[in-house]
């Protein structure tokens, strides 16, 4: 049988299958609808409160947060010594460090959009995705800062992380005209170009150290489990933005490092959630519920891995135009059942 043949069949299965997926089992709420699975439970030091579930209006496509425990000792944002500034609630502290978590995804899914119109696939539908995203991102981010009525968050009055929300804005500030350049359908510049391939980096290390700040400070704690789960899908969005980063060309070599330290902890990540890990502290999954669900998500993951290997050996010699529309029918799937993992979690650990 010749190459065309295998590509047809290959196809065909890739088709139906997304066919399935969008049918049945990642069938994602209307983008105009609140997300109803944004849940924070508080636990504090002696265990005396009860759940408490908040809403909020971040479309459907923001992913649910994490659990916390947060101290009830000392939460507020106040100095030990002058003037007293206003008490900040557990509930408001819960929604800041989600919120400061969701930034750190939505910097990779705003990348792998921008770069999946560079690369001709699903240019509308990205274009559509980014569009939505980026004022998704401002909003949160200018919340953190100044606070925001609709988030229910207040106004930082920490210094050192009001100046290091300011540098995001900044970072920011630069990748936000490229991307409204891509998505008009505009030709970059080789400047442009280099903003995107760097400052999408430098934006990532930067949400990473405000949400590592609200933790430290705070002393907030969030369920490893949980945690794991919400890291698989950033690692989701990661992995595609650094595949295709690859197929444009654009830093092929240290690109190519990056996704195979990405596709390892992906897996290693999604093994651990499903058999437990004695080094990260995870116990095996005991939900029947939380297990269909990994086992979802092994099956979309075992679409992608094998490009993620081929490129590992071959670089982009081992991509086609085919295997990129393969990597975009599966990369939101992927995306929203590992957002699924989160909730199921969240759900179980609320009736232990």
């Amino acid at each position: 049988m010749n190459k065309l043949f295998h590509y047809k069949v290959a196809l065909a299965v890739i088709t139906g299958l997304t066919c399935f997926i969008s049918k049945g089992f990642c069938e994602e709420a209307p983008a105009d609808q609140p997300n109803t699975e944004v849940h924070i439970t508080f636990v504090n030091e002696q265990k005396e409160k009860q759940p408490v579930v908040e809403q909020n209006n971040i479309p459907a496509a923001i992913p649910a947060p994490a659990i916390v425990t947060v101290p009830t000792e000392r939460n507020d944002d106040r100095p030990r010594i002058g003037k007293v500034l206003p008490r900040v609630s557990n509930e408001e502290l819960a929604r800041i460090i989600n919120l400061s978590r969701r930034q750190v995804m939505l910097s990779q899914k705003m990348s792998k959009e921008s770069l999946f119109i560079l690369a001709g696939i699903s240019s509308a539908q990205n274009a559509q995705e980014l569009e939505k995203a980026i004022p998704v991102f401002e909003k949160i981010l200018s919340g953190l800062e100044q606070g925001d009525a609709e988030l229910k968050i207040p106004p930082s009055t920490n210094p050192k992380i009001k100046v290091q929300l300011q540098k995001t804005q900044t970072i920011f500030a630069q990748l936000k005209p490229v991307y409204y350049k891509i998505i008009e359908g505009q030709e970059l510049l080789d400047e442009e170009v280099d903003v995107l391939k760097g400052q999408d980096l430098a934006l990532l290390a930067e949400l990473n150290t405000v949400a590592r700040m609200y933790e430290t400070r705070y002393g907030l704690h969030v369920n490893p489990v949980i945690d794991l789960a919400g890291q698989q899908r950033m690692l989701s969005q990661k992995m595609a933005k650094e595949i295709l980063m690859i197929y444009l060309d654009i830093d092929h070599d240290q690109n190519v490092k990056e996704l195979h330290k990405t596709g390892k902890l992906f897996s290693k990540t999604l093994e651990a959630l499903t058999a437990g890990d004695q080094e990260l502290g995870i116990a095996p999954v005991d939900n029947d519920a939380v297990k269909a669900q990994l086992d979802v998500i092994n099956n979309v993951w075992s679409f992608i891995a094998p490009t993620v290997k081929n490129i590992e050996a071959m670089g982009r010699g081992g991509l086609t135009h085919f295997e990129m529309t393969a990597v975009d029918a599966f990369n939101m799937p992927l995306f929203q059942e590992s957002n699924k993992v989160v909730a199921l979690i969240k759900t179980s650990a609320r009736k232990h």
